[in-house]
């Protein structure tokens, strides 16, 4: 293992599954000995990024070494952080997403971003729309809002049982609009 590679806290199983070029991992360990920045884990967060930046959407061996990197990272807040902007992303398709096995309090950000995907691909029907109603985040809701064919029935729903006063104040303005029409 290269002296970057220890400094900057690497396992070797970034450089072993081809993600990333040792090229690159002693780029960055200038960037460590020119800058203040001496956290490892901000290094380590770059790579991340890189591998997102350079890959469209993942492959199915690329998604599960990103999950792996993540749960072997010395840094769990940074590698949750890591995560979370994966499963917010279109890095991942949705059934990628669905099948993706995460533990802990990941798991509840990955069911909140599958109901906001079904929310903005599928068509809105009951069963959508009381999960979303019952189960849903703040994100999944507003996308809900967003819908044209949402109903006045749907509307009083999400005035009075959104999960946050904005949900419910946008859902009992919409619901005047309608009433209106």
């Amino acid at each position: 293992m290269s002296t970057a590679m220890k400094v900057l806290e690497i396992d070797s199983l970034w450089v072993e599954s081809g993600l990333i070029s040792p090229c690159r991992i002693d780029e960055l360990y200038r960037q460590y000995l020119d800058t203040e920045d001496k956290s490892p884990e901000h290094y380590r967060h770059i790579l991340f990024a890189d591998l997102r930046k350079n890959n469209s959407v993942f492959d199915d061996m690329t998604l599960m070494t990103y999950v792996r990197l993540c749960e072997i990272d010395s840094n769990q807040d940074m590698a949750y952080c890591a995560l979370m902007v994966l499963i917010w992303s279109n890095n991942i398709t949705l059934q990628q997403l669905i099948h993706l096995q995460l533990k802990g309090r990941i798991a509840q950000e990955k069911a909140y971003s599958i109901l906001y995907r079904r929310v903005l691909a599928e068509p809105l029907n009951d069963d959508l729309f009381i999960e979303c109603l019952e189960n849903g985040n703040d994100m999944s809701q507003r996308a809900l809002l967003d819908k044209s064919d949402l109903t006045a029935k749907w509307l009083v729903a999400l005035s009075t049982k959104g999960k946050t006063k904005a949900v419910r104040n946008m859902a009992k303005v919409r619901l005047k609009k309608h009433q209106k029409c």
